[in-house]
């Protein structure tokens, strides 16, 4: 299905690759609603690295094993008071690419699709707000409580969902910390799709191979990039040029596959990407 090479995990991750080009990410922990310990943060971070290098890989697909949680968040059970204090970066801490390695993590040029089965609490809401699509369970439940434990979401969570729900309904959710249902969620705009309990990852993988099927990595690749600069960059016409001037834009207009999709489209037939160029 693949010809890279997975990394070897521990019993907290389990990777694979069930269609070609996508990338599996579970979480393996369902015995404490996949919540993780700085460890396998630590892990995922070094998952995300490996994925955004390997060229064979164009999408990925990151779920929680089990139908009750897709991550309940920080395993507080695992921590010291030592831990919380430096939870933000450290050598024994959270990865400067915020929780589970992707909650803070601009630098991510390739899609990952949250498969969100149960539970989505805390660093796992966190991680969902960072994804770039967001397929729900009718069962899954939202909620950020850091507030309850004396905590702030502050790897990501609140900075993302402002930015995709809007000032007053992002307090409303993090002061009180109240949970909500996945139809809320996409009512509020960061839940794309709501499915049964026992599709949520079948759904996931046929979105992911949608996108690798129909679509250039490479265009994607330069999509990714012109809509972070949208929340990076606030001037409109910056952003704009930013993304056009991006290796990401770069590495599509000289890449091999914008001639083929536009060679399939003429010839009335499916493209055959070439795969990811070199940036």
């Amino acid at each position: 299905m693949s010809t890279t090479k997975l990394p070897q995990t521990s019993t907290d991750i389990r990777l694979s690759v069930p269609v070609p080009h996508v990338l599996l990410v579970t979480i393996t922990r369902a015995s404490a609603l996949n919540a993780l310990p700085m460890t396998a943060q630590r892990e995922l971070d070094r998952i995300w690295t490996f994925y955004e290098n390997a060229d064979d890989l164009w999408c990925a697909v990151f779920t929680g094993e089990g139908t009750q949680a897709f991550c309940a968040g920080q395993d507080l059970k695992s921590l010291s008071m030592g831990t919380v204090s430096s939870a933000w970066g450290g050598e024994d801490g959270q990865p400067k690419t915020g929780f589970g390695g992707i909650s803070c993590r601009a630098s991510l040029s390739k899609p990952v699709i949250a498969a969100i089965n149960g539970i989505c609490f805390g660093g796992g809401m966190e991680m969902a707000l960072a994804c770039d699509y967001v397929v729900a369970g009718r069962h899954a439940k939202f909620a950020m409580p850091e507030t309850k434990v004396g905590l702030a979401a502050l790897a990501g969570g609140v900075v993302m969902m402002v930015r995709s729900c809007g000032y007053q309904r992002t307090m409303e959710f993090v002061m009180t910390g109240r949970s909500i249902t996945a139809d809320t969620g996409k009512e509020w705009g960061f839940v794309n799709e709501v499915v049964d309990k026992d599709k949520v990852l079948e759904r996931a993988l046929e979105v992911a191979n949608e996108i690798t099927t129909n679509s250039s990595p490479d265009a994607v690749r330069a999509t990714k990039k012109g809509a972070l600069l949208s929340l990076q960059v606030g001037d409109f016409q910056e952003a704009t040029w930013k993304g056009q001037q991006s290796k990401e834009s770069k590495a599509m207009l000289t890449g091999k596959d914008l001639a083929e999709g536009v060679a399939a489209f003429v010839g009335k037939r499916a493209p055959k990407w070439k795969g990811l160029s070199k940036l």
